[in-house]
């Protein structure tokens, strides 16, 4: 596809609050999701749930039942006034989609008491979302590499990524 002759790129505004940031919609809560949708979609077990999820999908769209059956044909009956065109309802089941898309929470350990981002310092938060960036980076260096051609070049432009971090982190952030 020619669009993978373009890099993708994700930019990330400078924000007044840390806690924007956090938020499932985020490019960088979007990032860790996506590092592990990739990691699930990898697990024996999730090819085996996609596949008996098929199977059920297929049994559903078999209308081996009464009640499917008459509404079909009473819709078909009123369509055929207009159309000769017959109807069946299919489902799409997805549950696998909907575990992929549940949210990533993230907890810290400190000193045996476990918290949620949010409840760290603005500091601690900003780090964490930099530091999502940097291994997701070496994540696609090790990882991703075996797969040329597949994948879009990424680039990640932050606005003011110093900002909440202290200045040897900054440096640090720099190199990366």
């Amino acid at each position: 596809h020619f669009l993978n002759a373009f890099p993708e790129v994700i930019y990330i505004p400078a924000v007044k609050n840390a806690s924007d940031d956090i938020k499932d919609s985020s490019p960088y809560m979007k990032t860790l999701s996506a590092l592990y949708r990739d990691v699930i979609k990898g697990l024996d077990e999730y090819k085996d749930a996609q596949q008996k999820t098929e199977l059920l999908q297929q049994k559903i769209n078999s209308h081996d039942n009464e009640k499917i059956e008459f509404f079909e044909e009473e819709v078909q009956g009123f369509l055929k006034e207009v159309t000769s065109t017959k109807i069946k309802f299919n489902i799409d089941v997805k549950p696998l989609d909907e575990i992929l898309s549940t949210s990533l929470k993230p907890n810290f350990d400190y000193n045996g008491l476990e918290t949620l981002l949010n409840h760290q310092g603005n500091g601690v938060q900003r780090t964490f979302m930099l530091s999502i960036l940097k291994g997701f980076k070496l994540y696609m260096k090790k990882y991703q590499s075996e797969e040329k051609g597949t994948n879009r070049p990424l680039i990640i432009a932050i606005e003011e990524p110093e900002l909440y971090l202290h200045p040897h982190l900054a440096r640090v952030f720099k190199d990366t």
